[in-house]
């Protein structure tokens, strides 16, 4: 927030401070148009902490100076102007883009999961939250080691949202505030939703928990302690202490990224598989979403495979329409993968394989299974 001006008149303006809401306007709506996700982190957060500070100074005055606190409260009001003028301004952008044929955003496929799974969701968050902070307990002595320590980052989180929870209302600062609705609202979309119904690498749902943690910690933990409130981690508070804490867990830290830096890279899970198909002369097939494009662009395009939904009909998440145009496209070989996790098991609906009759070849490669047809699988199957 823009420090108020000394003297004069014009409820506290700031000089040159309506640059500010123009310019978070416009990062709003830049990043808004790459991301839907912005509407529940950005704009709804920064317009509902804007709209609270403005009632509360109108409702905390007395009535014959509530016009003007209201005019005083003009950075608030702008703020909230400009962020609900970027969801408009994006909107536009993203309907100038299609109409001109360029690329947008898919929109996101939210649908609320049934409520008895939702305490699962929960622990699935909760897990999703600690491999962000690199935190998750797991692996061998030296990387749960490392966890431990990163668990200190988690803890500072934890405090500080507690600490301004405490005190919302009447926190001084906008930007602790925004930073604490947005986490708080992030996750608590997520959780219900079918999104969190898988595994915890679905944490890039919520991934701006961790930098958005990290400067809410800091900005909590260098404020100033209101009068009558326990100074839990005062300790903190002494250059000293805060110095070494930092040296240690620095080093802590990038003594983690080191060994990470430093352990084999692991080879492409599916290099076999696009090896075996191209030597073969298997160059355009379908298979599920987890392995269909990564092995297109992991062969270098000698392969070619299109993300079908279990029914076999296009599944059109990044991809072209064209793509599954019969009457341009072949597609001769179906993969299906028979591991038993989230991200390695696929096959096709009973009923959609039978629909293509026998395959002519069957190839067993590793974890996947090549069927081998003489007809395009892009054709619908005749009645």
């Amino acid at each position: 927030q823009p420090p108020r001006e000394r003297g004069g008149s014009g409820g506290g303006r700031p000089p040159r401070g309506y640059t500010v809401p123009v310019i978070v306007g416009l990062l709003l709506t830049w990043v808004l148009v790459a991301d839907p996700l912005v509407l529940v982190v950005g704009i709804v957060p920064l317009v509902a902490v804007c709209v609270l500070r403005v009632l509360r100074a109108v409702w905390s005055a007395r009535p014959p100076d509530r016009g003007a606190a209201l005019q005083a409260s003009w950075y608030e009001v702008s703020l909230a102007a400009a962020a609900i003028l970027a969801y408009g301004l994006a909107a536009l952008v993203n309907r100038l883009l299609s109409a001109s044929g360029g690329f947008i955003v898919h929109s996101l496929g939210y649908q609320l999961a049934p409520a008895h799974t939702w305490a699962h969701h929960a622990w699935v968050t909760g897990e999703g939250l600690l491999a962000l902070f690199g935190a998750k307990p797991q692996g061998p002595a030296v990387e749960l080691a490392f966890a431990l320590l990163h668990l200190a980052g988690v803890a500072l989180v934890a405090w500080a949202v507690c600490r301004v929870v405490r005190r919302f209302v009447s926190w001084p600062d906008l930007v602790t505030q925004v930073l604490l609705v947005a986490i708080v609202l992030n996750i608590l979309v997520y959780i219900p939703s079918t999104l969190a119904n898988a595994t915890d690498l679905n944490a890039r749902e919520f991934a701006v928990v961790l930098p958005f943690g990290a400067v809410l910690a800091g900005r909590t933990l260098t404020a100033r302690v209101p009068e009558g409130e326990i100074d839990v981690l005062g300790w903190l508070r002494s250059r000293r202490w805060r110095a070494g804490l930092a040296s240690v867990l620095a080093a802590g830290y990038l003594a983690s990224l080191g060994y990470g830096a430093a352990q084999p890279s692991v080879p492409p899970a599916n290099a076999q598989l696009a090896t075996f198909l191209a030597e073969h002369h298997l160059t355009n097939g379908i298979s599920g979403y987890w392995m269909s494009s990564i092995v297109t662009v992991g062969s270098d395009g000698a392969v070619t495979i299109r993300a079908v939904q279990s029914s076999l009909r296009p599944y059109l998440w990044e991809t072209k329409g064209s793509w599954y145009d019969p009457a341009s496209q072949r597609a001769t070989f179906l993969v299906t993968e028979n591991g038993t996790d989230y991200f390695s098991h696929w096959k096709p609906s009973a009923s959609a394989l039978a629909a293509l009759g026998a395959p002519v070849r069957t190839y067993h490669v590793g974890p996947y299974t090549v069927l081998v047809w003489n007809t395009n699988l892009l054709s619908p199957p005749a009645p």
